[in-house]
């Protein structure tokens, strides 16, 4: 799923994109969207902190993606292939909690 919507971004006509690991805000635009939500079952990750400004801005934001070669070595433990397997599932693992964000988005369009 994080997949797909990763490279739905690549064709984006809608002028949002996400970003996948580095993202830039400009400090009025954190001000004006209540900076990064610091809550328990908030994912301060850059999915979330995009669907974030796009709603509270109602529609203003948008991205300008800049593509660059996507890098599976990132996650290198030095401890050898299986430690870097493990991280590597601990890493995604975290990501798939991005899936609250549904219910974000379901919540922010209600109050639309």
């Amino acid at each position: 799923m994080y997949s797909s919507m990763h490279a739905s971004s690549l064709i984006s006509m809608s002028g949002i994109t996400f970003s996948l690991s580095n993202y830039t805000l400009s400090y009025n635009l954190i001000r004006r969207v209540g900076f990064w939500d610091t809550v328990e079952e908030a994912i301060g990750e850059d999915m979330h902190m995009c669907l974030k400004s796009v709603f509270k801005s109602h529609g203003e934001v948008r991205t300008v993606p800049i593509y660059t070669p996507f890098n599976q070595l990132n996650i290198q433990t030095g401890n050898g292939y299986i430690s870097d397997v493990k991280s590597k599932f601990w890493q995604v693992e975290r990501h798939t909690r991005g899936v609250a964000d549904i219910g974000y988005c379901l919540n922010m369009m209600s109050k639309q």
